[in-house]
């Protein structure tokens, strides 16, 4: 039995890098082959761990209340599905009956997260509190939002006090911020939102509240960062809950090649991009339907609705992860034997092009190789246990040959 090129060896145990599952060097070859170890068995590694997403544990809800927004920001992904009126029309209790037929589908489902989304979610405060309200005894839940930060009104306010965290977008300083988000009323919108968040965490939800930055390429910089982290710091934001990166791709601008391979090449991923991760992943739109996509919801990305039963959607879903995700349409992407610590990234970085044409195979090569120099593949590779107790590495064991395709 020959070990394929996505398995690595240390210390008497083979490593699937791609299924995170660990066997003993002396397993017979019908057990290696059972679980993907062999040669020509990666892209099954690949398919295994796709299909690994379908129902149970925690699932994941990204609801849009409205497609309205009171800003316009040049990096918006969603700028071609803002409305200038109208709200979402979800039926709450649609959502609920969902829930149900889930559960009994999934026994083992017991919690799930609601991400209130849009548009600007505070636009429409109280469908997001209908959803809260509406939450079953036996499920948990957690509501979390991400928002521009700039409504604070008696409905928007009251959300806020009722989730269990959310985010506002704050894009560095308050010139690199207005350069990249404009309002539609005149209004300053980093004044408006810096002095929101002020009294956010005067009204005592700093341990909820999280403050990101999405910075594009023409202002990107280390001197933008620090004056961001100072900025939010003095207006009482938790340090750990202050983030900062560069803006995705979209329909107004393309992938920043560059900056990505700068900030993010040969970064390890053990997780699917989130858009494909069968059924564990949903956009609830308008009228109750349910997407994977949150940046192309249309025919392309829709999985069914929430009157539909969940074996069907469970279907839609994984017909559409396989004729979609990139890695499984890239050739160098299905060869390559670290294909599963990075599986391509997040789908919207490399929006319409080859995963493997903005990726660090080697460096990320020499990242596992230097895991197991040191003894720190287990911390890098999240291991699960597969048929055996997993050994701690040898730090002086030897890496398998992973060649560059």
């Amino acid at each position: 039995m020959l070990i394929g090129s996505h398995v690595v060896e240390f210390n008497g145990s083979y490593v699937n890098l791609t299924t995170k599952k660990v066997l003993p060097c002396d397993s017979a070859e019908n057990v290696l082959s059972a679980n993907l170890f062999g040669v020509g068995q990666g892209l099954d590694s690949v398919k295994a761990v796709l299909d690994e997403f379908s129902g149970g544990g925690n699932v994941n809800f990204h609801v849009i209340p409205t497609w309205r927004c009171n800003l316009r920001c040049s990096h918006c992904f969603v700028m071609h599905k803002l409305q200038k009126s109208g709200d979402s029309a979800i039926d709450v209790s649609q959502w609920v009956e969902f829930l149900e037929r889930y559960k009994v589908r999934f026994p083992d489902f017991k919690s799930c997260r609601v991400t209130f989304v849009g548009g600007e979610a505070t636009l429409n405060s109280k469908l997001c509190l209908d959803f809260i309200a509406a939450k079953p005894d036996w499920l948990d839940v957690k509501y979390g939002m991400t928002s521009n930060g700039t409504i604070l009104d008696d409905d928007s306010f009251k959300l806020f006090q009722s989730l269990d965290d959310f985010t506002i977008s704050v894009d560095g300083t308050e010139f690199t911020h207005n350069m990249q988000r404009k309002s539609l009323d005149g209004f300053d919108p980093y004044s408006v939102t810096y002095n929101n968040i002020k009294r956010l965490i005067w009204a005592g939800l700093r341990e909820q509240l999280h403050v990101q930055a999405a910075l594009s390429e023409e202002v990107f910089g280390i001197d933008v960062v620090k004056r961001f982290h100072l900025d939010m710091l003095r207006a009482g934001v938790k340090f750990e809950n202050i983030k900062s990166g560069t803006v995705v791709p979209t329909r107004q601008k393309p992938v920043q090649t560059d900056l990505f391979k700068s900030t993010a090449s040969s970064f390890v991923s053990n997780r699917v991009c989130c858009k494909y991760r069968t059924n564990s992943h949903f956009i609830v739109d308008d009228g109750g339907e349910l997407y994977a996509d949150y940046f192309e919801s249309g025919d392309v990305s829709r999985v069914g609705y929430l009157t539909d039963e969940v074996d069907v959607v469970l279907g839609n879903y994984r017909r559409l992860v396989s004729d979609s995700i990139p890695i499984l349409n890239d050739p160098v992407c299905v060869a390559c034997p670290v294909v599963g610590l990075c599986w391509g990234m997040c789908a919207n970085i490399h929006n319409r092009i080859k995963p493997s044409s903005i990726c660090d195979q080697a460096g990320l090569i020499r990242k596992v190789e230097a895991a197991v120099a040191s003894g720190s593949l287990l911390n890098l590779l999240q291991l699960s246990e597969c048929g055996s107790d997993v050994k701690v590495p040898d730090p002086s064991a030897k890496l398998l040959s992973l060649p560059v395709v």
